[in-house]
């Protein structure tokens, strides 16, 4: 048996060293991809920390392209290795797609990555499993084609014996779900819902919201194991039950009468819930589960709307919410909060009612600005309903006026306006007006829109909303709208006697001199001043009238008195206001208008011959303008007041008569269509005319009112008073335009052109108040037009009415006899 010496020595059996060659051949590539997988792959907060780091868009968005195209290749490569049936191919396979998730939520395209979520889904690993749904949550929206094939897979987990694999298919339905998936799968969901762990049944509670939205036929269906849900002992269950019923109850109205019997169950665990104290994991800020209560408080206000027998179910309980509830805490005001809603919404009694409000007027008393915010907002929204409960807490809401919080102090001036009316104006007014000096900028307009607004509606006496829009004027005109100066005008042209206009006008005189020299001065106020300077410049010559006595509770002053003044003083005073720094075009013109008829308004025993010559170097200020206006009136008032007109000049330039019902009327209407095509407020554009017996009555005169009712008795239709009030107001515009011009040699031919009275239509304004005169005669003309020299425009240039560039104020401001209708004892111009 041994071997002998010279013979060959055995060759080993080498099958076996072969066998784990191959082996280790085949293997050699898994385990190359393998390392290179490992070598690309990041953890995701790496990821995160990497993408934060980046300093411009451009870094960031290369970053997370160049970790897709890893991805996408690690995903080529296992797809390449299963068809080469190699094992381990991709080891970070939940890591990439949670990188991917990652890049979809900061904005990048990750649809390539859709199917490998599906097919994860499908994967036995739970791990694998609940990475596949979140990508499919995140990913895929209902109109997603792909949901087709995750159909059937989302039936086969909602089946499954493991509740955490039923929870994942049920949190996915309720972030996918189609129409045709709930159609599919909303028997699975209601055997959950019936049955089974909590967990199981809240989140069939929440998906049964996603699947009524897509397919509400399945409302009627569920109704039997909704109710059930409030018989769980857990309050999650209970919580997301009420939450069920509460969005089914909005979607489909016609469920609340069978929910309404459970009304009675819902106020047992209402009420079980206020006495209960200090329960462990509920109890939150003292309040046993404020969340549940919340949502309990949020279905019974739906019940219970409309529903007397279910309203008086829950009274009970409302109260003892309301009353033993602690409000020192955040959760008690909430809770608070939700029971007002409820009160409020509910047919509740009316104590319960004034016991809601009470808990709103406390809220304002808080220091939380949130809970100051939704008080007011619940007021401004219950004012119309319960005016008295919400008036006992006037004054808190007048001090919310003066918050450090824009906002609330926007909720506090809406709810004072709703809270104004005839038996505290005269405080509300001088509050809002107060608001108005410390508003800010883009609240001041609606501030005064609604001092406006009331004081038309409930003013005591003309002369009281006078002195208030005067105010408000000189505090904050240039934010009023155009409104607020035409209705002073009306209320001084139409105040009760001579001495109430006086008074006006001796006041506007006092509060131009004090404050034009303030750079905070407002434009409106010059305007009104000079107006009335030019108005009633006799009266400002002679000593004012005893001041009235106002309201004994009005904050608005009825002064300053004002004294005489010289013709000198208000010469200067007008010269003042063509180089004021907050005089525009309009404001020019109608001092220079003020000029010519103080020239003519005072005696001229009382004008000495420098003050004349003052006058006439201000009204020859602008004869070489470039604004052609403002040209034409210089030119014309300059020859104007030359003694060759003197026999005229009073005729022409005679005061404004007091506004009839027809002109009131007629601006009301076009001031209701402006503010319509501007979307502009109504409580204050809704014009001058609201009031008009009012103002009547409290003027001591019938005048308006009579002409109202006459209007009303004709019989006329809506349309046809309407055509005639467009006819009307062409007509006296092309009146208004050609009188003056024919009076200086400037106005039109007889046949005025066809877009004439579309021209004059858009100056608008008060200029239409009022209605056309006589015409002056042709002496005029030549006389004007020998005085006014070189100095005059060309022909055809506008003058103090005429054109869309002219004044909107034109009529008002320049009015005589060819423009203004005057008084019947008024007697027409001599003619040639």
């Amino acid at each position: 048996g041994t071997r002998a010496q010279g013979d060959p020595a055995p060759r080993p059996n080498s099958r076996p060293r072969q066998r784990a060659t191959r082996a280790k051949a085949l293997l050699a590539p898994s385990r190359a991809d393998a390392a290179s997988s490992l070598a690309m792959s990041c953890r995701l907060s790496d990821l995160i920390t990497e993408v934060r780091a980046c300093k411009t868009a451009e870094a960031e968005r290369a970053r997370i392209t160049d970790e897709c195209a890893q991805i996408r290749n690690a995903l080529r490569e296992e797809a390449g290795g299963k068809r080469r049936g190699r094992v381990g191919a991709t080891p970070f396979r939940e890591r990439n797609m949670l990188k991917l998730m990652f890049a979809h939520m900061m904005g990048h395209s990750t649809h390539w990555a859709q199917m490998e979520c599906v097919k994860m889904s499908a994967s036995p690993s739970f791990h694998e499993k609940r990475v596949g749904y979140l990508g499919l949550m995140l990913l895929l929206d209902e109109s997603a084609s792909v949901l087709t094939l995750v159909t059937h897979q989302l039936s086969r987990d909602l089946q499954d014996e493991s509740p955490f694999v039923n929870s994942l298919a049920l949190a996915t339905l309720a972030n996918i779900a189609s129409a045709d998936m709930a159609r599919d799968l909303h028997r699975h969901v209601e055997r959950h819902l019936a049955s089974g762990p909590p967990l199981t049944r809240k989140k069939a509670a929440l998906t049964c919201i996603r699947l009524f939205k897509s397919a509400p036929e399945l409302i009627d269906d569920f109704i039997p194991r909704v109710v059930g849900l409030l018989t769980d002992r857990t309050h999650a269950t209970i919580m997301t039950g009420t939450t069920l019923m509460w969005h089914m109850a909005r979607m489909k109205p016609a469920v609340i009468p069978r929910f309404s019997k459970a009304v009675p169950h819902l106020a047992k665990l209402l009420r079980k819930l206020v006495v209960s104290t200090n329960v462990p994991n509920y109890t939150i800020g003292r309040v046993c589960d404020p969340f549940l209560q919340s949502r309990l408080l949020s279905l019974l206000r739906v019940l219970g709307r409309d529903n007397s027998v279910a309203s008086e179910q829950m009274n009970d309980v409302l109260a003892q919410v309301a009353t033993h509830t602690d409000a020192s805490r955040v959760a008690g005001n909430a809770i608070l909060y939700d029971a007002v809603q409820c009160i409020l919404e509910i047919e509740s009694e009316e104590g319960l009612r004034i016991l809601a409000i009470n808990i709103l007027g406390r809220f304002l008393l808080n220091k939380e600005n949130n809970i100051r915010y939704v008080a007011l907002n619940t007021l401004c929204h219950i004012v119309d309903k319960d005016l008295p409960a919400v008036a006992r807490h006037r004054t808190t809401i007048v001090a919310c006026l003066r918050d450090a919080d824009s906002s609330i102090r926007r909720r506090a001036l809406d709810l004072v306006y709703a809270l104004t009316d005839s038996t505290n104006i005269l405080s509300m007014a001088g509050e809002m007006v107060n608001y108005a000096v410390i508003a800010e900028k883009d609240e001041r307009a609606a501030v005064c829109a609604r001092v406006a607004s009331a004081a038309r509606r409930f003013a005591p006496s003309m002369r009281w909303e006078a002195d208030t829009l005067l105010v408000l004027i000189a505090v904050r005109g240039e934010a009023a709208r155009r409104d607020v100066v035409r209705r002073l005008i009306y209320l001084v042209t139409a105040a009760p006697g001579d001495d109430t206009q006086a008074s006006l006008a001796h006041k506007c005189a006092e509060m131009l001199s004090e404050n034009a020299s303030s750079p905070d001065c407002q434009a409106p106020l010059l305007l009104i001043a000079a107006w009335c300077i030019g108005e009633f410049a006799a009266e400002l010559t002679s000593d004012p009238p005893p001041l009235p006595e106002g309201p004994a509770d009005s904050v608005i002053p009825v002064g300053p008195r004002g004294r005489a003044r010289t013709p000198k003083e208000l010469v200067d005073v007008l010269g003042s206001l063509l180089t004021h720094h907050k005089a525009g075009t309009e404001i020019k013109g109608v001092t220079l208008t003020a000029l010519s008829k103080l020239l003519a308004k005072i005696p001229p025993a009382q004008l000495p011959a420098d003050v004349v010559e003052t006058a006439r170097s201000h009204l020859a200020t602008f004869q070489t303008s470039l604004n052609q206006e403002l040209q034409a009136r210089s030119v014309e008032f300059l020859a104007l007041s030359s003694e060759d007109l003197a026999d005229v000049r009073a005729d022409i330039l005679a005061p404004i008569p007091a506004l009839t019902a027809d002109a009131v009327r007629r601006l009301k209407w076009e001031s209701s269509a402006a503010a319509e095509a501007a979307g502009g407020d109504e409580d204050v554009i809704a014009g001058l005319s609201d009031d008009v017996d009012d103002d009547e009555g409290r003027a001591g005169g019938t005048g308006l009112a009579a002409g109202m009712r006459a209007m009303e008795a004709t019989g006329a239709t809506a349309d046809d008073q309407q055509a005639n009030r467009a006819a009307t107001k062409t007509a006296e515009a092309v009146d208004d335009e050609g009188s003056l011009l024919d009076l200086f040699g400037g106005g039109p031919s007889a046949s005025p052109p066809a877009d004439a009275d579309e021209d004059l239509g858009a100056d608008g304004g008060v200029a239409d108040l009022f209605g056309p005169g006589p015409a002056a005669g042709g002496a005029a003309t030549a006389a004007a037009a020998a005085s006014s020299g070189a100095g005059a425009p060309a022909s055809g240039a506008p003058a103090m009415g005429g054109g869309a560039a002219g004044l909107n104020l034109d009529a008002l401001f320049a009015a005589g006899p060819g423009a203004i209708a005057a008084p019947a004892t008024h007697a027409p111009a001599p003619a040639t």
